[in-house]
This record gives C-alpha cells, structure tokens and sequence, in this order.
C-alpha cells in the first residue's frame, strides 16, 4: 500500500509537471537598471549646424532662458523624447502642413500609434557652444522648466576632443565615465500623460554621413545616449526567462520602431550579449519559450510593460 501511494504521489506530480498551462497573453514587467548593460550604446548626435533656419519645428520650440553668459554663444537646441506625439500635435494644432508631417512620418519611420492632440511638453532642451578657452559646453534642461540658469553645464576639454580626433579621424567613438545628467519631461501613455525620467550620458566626438563627409563641418559635435536599459525575470511553463530592453540608447520613450529585447534562461549576471550572439528582437518578432511561440506584440512608452501572445492564437485571432 505504501509503494502504491507512493507511485500516485509521484505520477500526479509529474501530472502537474507537465500540465501547468500557459497564458495565451503575458505581461513582462520590467524595472529600469543604469548603464548600457548588454546591448552596444547608440546615441543621437548634436552640433550647431543641426538646426537650419528654416526648421518648420522652431516656431514652435520654447527658446530656454538663463543662458550662462560666461560661455559664449550657445546655440539652443531640442531633444523630442516622443516625436510622434510632438509631430502629430504640431500637425493638429496646424503648425505644420498635414503633407509634410506625413512625409517626416514615413521618412523616419516615426511610431504615431500612441499620440493624442494635447500639447504635451515632451521635449528637452539644450544648450551646446564651446567656453573662451574652447572647451566644449553642454547645458541639459533637466527639470524641464526651460530655465538653464540653474542647471550645472557639462565642460568636456578641447583637449580630449583633439586627442579623440587623432585617435578616430574616421566616425564616433563612445568614451566611458563621461558626465550623466537625469531629465524629467512629460510623456502620453496612450491614455494620459505622466511624468518620466531618463539618464542621459553625454559624450564629444566627431559625426560623418554615409559618405565619410563631416556633416557639421569644422564644428565640434555632441553625443547624447539614454543611459538605462530594463529587465525582468519572468517563469513561462517549466522554465524561468530573463528579458533585458533597450529603446535603442537614443534619448527617448520606447515605442514599436524603436525597442530592443533580448532573452536567456540564464539570470542578469550571466546573460548572453548582444556581442556574444545573443538575438536582439523588435515588436512584431516572434519568439520561442516553453515550446511555445510568442509574439512581442507591444510595449508601453515607458518600457515597464512588454506584452506577449501567443502566436498561434494570435493567427486565429
């Protein structure tokens, strides 16, 4: 009798080992981590000549206030954290023609799912020149108030620019420990707009177009890049995932254009890079867990909630 209830504990554990259903829909919730982690940093780069006169955007843009007068002449300049919802408002509001904003949509490949007519301050300024000495200056707007005056600069010496520039004449390079800024600015979830952070690592170096032709000229060049990716663990069937994003390191929400998700049954500390071989997903990929196929169908702007379905529901959805 022993042995039988024995054997019965034992096939009703394997009954239930094998028998733990899967959800058709599943939400990984992520935490935000600081640092590049495993993916390779991109960045977005800044210089004066960036900003042409002409730019249908700058009759829009709030020119900061408090410039540091020490410095020289900066130039101003704006960072859209959310472009699809800062185009999508400037055409509503009728700022912009509609032909032309659906121009820069389809040029960039600018995620418009998310957007709503409001005005929603999502952008960041910014302030780049060079001091007497000719140091670069980088002036982040990090409360988002549109007052520079109280925000302390960024000063990367003319020294380490040259030596950047004779070490790589050709492209950009990226430098560790540079100075980080936390920005503060507005952003629309889909159904209300909420308040989001985001570190910013901010770097010199030098932009060439796909021509090798310096883009600004004999003008110095800044790089900013979203310092934080996010992660979570997260157990699917049998087995325990961890998933790690990224928005793709240019300052920014996530959105659909621009998420980048990698996964590994090992934990945070030994997960698989990018570098290493590691496949780096997009929304719309497919993925395998648990013999099972899912799809990325979404992530929420501030990256905190990826969600999975089941491909093959999905299909016969």
């Amino acid at each position: 009798m022993q042995y039988i209830s024995r054997y019965s504990v034992a096939v009703l554990a394997v009954f239930i080992f094998f028998c733990q259903k899967v959800p058709d829909t599943i939400e990984v919730r992520t935490v935000r981590v600081v640092g590049y982690g495993h993916f390779q940093p991109r960045w977005i780069s800044l210089c004066p000549a960036m900003v042409p006169p002409e730019d249908p955007f700058k009759a829009m843009r709030e020119k900061p206030e408090g410039l540091p007068r020490e410095f020289g002449e900066l130039s101003p300049i704006w960072i859209d954290m959310q472009i699809g919802q800062h185009i999508y408002h400037a055409m509503k509001s009728g700022a912009i023609e509609k032909e032309y904003a659906l121009s820069v949509i389809r040029k960039w490949n600018i995620d418009t799912t998310e957007v709503t007519a409001e005005y929603v301050d999502q952008e960041i300024s910014c302030a780049i020149g060079t001091s007497v000495s000719g140091d670069i200056v980088c002036i982040l707007d990090t409360d988002n108030d549109e007052y520079l005056g109280d925000e302390k600069p960024v000063i990367i010496a003319r020294e380490l620019v040259d030596s950047l520039k004779a070490l790589y004449p050709e492209g950009t390079v990226m430098v560790d420990d540079l100075p980080r800024r936390e920005v503060f600015f507005e952003y629309y979830t889909g159904e209300t707009v909420k308040i989001a952070r985001q570190f910013i690592c901010i770097n010199p170096s030098f932009m060439y177009g796909h021509d090798r032709t310096p883009v600004c000229k004999d003008q110095f060049v800044v790089n900013l890049s979203t310092y934080e990716f996010r992660t979570a663990t997260v157990d699917i069937g049998r087995s325990s995932y961890t998933f790690v994003c990224s928005n793709g390191f240019k300052p920014g929400m996530y959105s659909s254009m621009n998420a980048r998700i990698m996964v590994d049954t090992a934990g945070l500390d030994s997960f698989t890079t990018a570098k290493e071989g590691n496949r780096v997903f997009g929304i719309g990929d497919t993925v395998d867990l648990d013999s099972h196929t899912f799809l990325l169908e979404s992530i929420s702007p501030d990256g905190s909630i990826i969600t999975l379905t089941k491909y093959m529901n999905r299909q016969q959805g």
